[in-house]
């Protein structure tokens, strides 16, 4: 059943819409899906049918990692959840059918509402939607709506003010709640008063002035907190802010700054929490009056960016091409760490573009260089591994252009990477020796570890294993050096990898255990799983069925706990075997 709600704005679709979901929740027990499409909000733009598509997966509890990358993908698998459930869909201010139509469940046991100022009359032909248009209010219900909140005596006794406000309101719910609410709030206040403001002001909203704003908003619901210290604003209050910006462009402007400003700092120093190794940028002080939020470890800062995650997009949107590109770029930088960890890949793309689209106007060529590595990198876990060759190429010009050999070490070092995940490492090997030399240039040697790292884990795949543990050895050496346990971890890993395909099962899994032992010194789940993948391998390679399945067992834990998505490779290997 598909109902179509139509109207102007301010009608009362939404308002019909939740009462009646909320009414007849328990008629659909597996749950309710809604989105609010924007399809007509002055502040923003519309909301598209893959973004509401994502949106819905994640709430039907699909991990990040296991979204398709192409949006149709993303539709399919929406179906397939839902079909021969008993859901209710809210589609709230829909634009178009075009945007409803790939939102809607394949099967008939849900029930889909729609709300739009448009007819959507291709819904009701082509899907059978039943129209339920709004109108206004006649007279007698809108001088009832006002009768309920003011009372009646007081109605009586003032009829034309009474006919005045219903004139100006003009059936409107949405107006007529308003005033009312303020009526009902100034019992001393004359109707006539109220009447005398509507008819003289310029505009509606100036019947807000005064003392009474805050209150006279809150009342009518039109500031909401949503959970603990976060509001939502209704469409009005969007409205006022922006007549109010208007009349102080400069104030408007410095409040824009201090809000960007505290996002930016508070991102920065999460994301090198998250990611310590990564060089830091150099930001300009904030804005005076801004305060960064306090962030004391690495899980503060990952649920700092859990909480924030929408804001921080909508930020991204907001300052390109308004005067403030330069924050566009280190904000996509802030986020790159944590987007490709949680696997939120297609957010990490969009705000990379951004980041690009702004630093080419800024003409900041060092900006533009590691914002088009960032979209490369986006791009290579969503499996674009054109776009993400074509950035990588523009990214590796900038910085020859530059003469800076430590961002082409770093972009030979993505190319390697991009070509070793399309199992080319024949085409990945001469990238990852271009990076050695450059950082062994400019005297980096962490960074030469990894790419030692990333070269005997070439050969490794070329079945070159000896050549690979020389190489590792090496990276393995630096590593120490430097202390980096991440470095270290990782090598040892691909060390284990060589020796098992040499034979060599008991130093592959001393290899796999030092691996093992510091991932899970630093936290890192993901990485354990890898490793006890190839543990299991071993175990299985070296006549050790029962070793192996314990291993295969644990990294599936860990692989489902993550949504990762080399959950059903591991599962196979438990299943293939009768004793599994």
């Amino acid at each position: 059943m598909i109902s179509s709600i139509g109207g102007g704005g301010g009608i009362g679709k939404t308002w019909l819409a939740l009462r009646w979901a909320h009414a007849n929740a328990d008629r659909f027990p597996d749950g309710q899906l809604y989105v609010n499409l924007r399809g007509f909000d002055p502040t923003a733009h519309p909301v598209g049918w893959p973004a509401a598509v994502r949106g819905f997966l994640e709430a039907l509890g699909v991990e990040p990692a296991r979204v398709p990358a192409e949006p149709e993908a993303q539709a399919s698998l929406y179906r397939t959840l839902v079909a021969g459930r008993r859901m209710l869909v809210v589609l709230d201010d829909a634009r178009d059918a075009a945007t409803v139509i790939p939102l809607l469940p394949g099967t008939p046991t849900s029930a889909v509402l729609v709300t739009s100022r448009r007819q959507l009359a291709s819904l009701v032909t082509t899907h059978g939607a039943r129209p339920l248009p709004l109108d206004v209010l006649p007279d007698g219900e809108a001088r009832e709506l006002i009768v309920r909140q003011v009372g009646a005596a007081r109605v009586a006794g003032q009829p034309d003010a009474v006919a005045d406000i219903l004139r100006f309101c003009g059936g409107l719910p949405l107006a007529l709640g308003i005033v009312a609410a303020r009526a009902g709030l100034r019992p001393d206040l004359a109707l006539s008063s109220i009447a005398a403001e509507l008819t003289t002001a310029a505009s509606p909203l100036d019947v807000l002035d005064g003392d009474e704003v805050t209150t006279n908003l809150r009342v009518a619901h039109l500031v909401q907190e949503q959970v603990a210290g976060r509001y939502r604003m209704h469409d009005l209050v969007r409205v006022f802010a922006a007549e109010r910006a208007a009349g102080d462009p400069a104030g408007s402007r410095s409040a824009l700054c201090r809000l960007v400003d505290h996002h930016l700092h508070t991102a920065h120093a999460a994301a090198l929490l998250l990611s310590p190794q990564r060089d830091p940028l150099s930001l300009t002080p904030a804005a005076p009056g801004v305060t960064a939020e306090r962030l004391d470890d690495l899980a503060a800062a990952l649920a700092w960016f859990t909480r924030e995650h929408q804001v921080l997009l909508a930020t991204i949107e907001h300052t390109g091409g308004n005067g403030l590109d330069a924050r566009t770029g280190q904000l996509s930088w802030t986020l790159a760490t944590y987007f490709d960890r949680q696997g939120h890949w297609h957010d990490w793309a969009t705000v990379a573009r951004r980041a690009v689209e702004s630093t080419r106007r800024l003409g900041d060529r060092p900006a533009q260089a590691q914002a088009h590595r960032l979209l490369a990198g986006a791009c290579s876990n969503l499996g674009w591994y054109a776009e993400a060759q074509a950035n990588l190429h523009a990214a590796l010009d900038l910085f020859a252009a530059l003469g800076d050999d430590e961002g082409r070490a770093h972009t030979h070092f993505d190319l390697s990477m991009l070509h070793d995940r399309q199992r080319r490492p024949r085409e990945a090997l001469p990238h990852g020796r271009q990076s050695l030399a450059l950082y062994e240039r400019v005297g980096s040697p962490l960074k030469q570890a990894v790419a030692l790292n990333a070269i005997g884990w070439y050969h490794s795949q070329l079945g070159e294993h000896h050549e690979a543990i020389t190489f590792c050895r090496r990276a393995l050496a630096l590593s120490q050096q430097v202390g980096s346990a991440y470095g270290q971890a990782n090598t040892w890993d691909s060390i284990g990898f060589a020796h098992h395909h040499l034979g060599e099962y008991g130093q592959a899994v001393d290899c796999f255990q030092q691996a093992l032992t510091l991932f899970a010194e630093m936290g890192d789940r993901h990485a354990e799983g890898i490793v006890l993948d190839h543990l299991g391998d071993t175990w299985a390679a070296a006549g050790r069925p029962d070793a192996a399945r314990d291993a295969w067992r644990r990294s599936l834990v860990l692989f489902e706990e993550l949504g990762h998505a080399d959950s059903e490779a591991v599962r196979r290997k438990l299943t293939a075997r009768p004793d599994g």
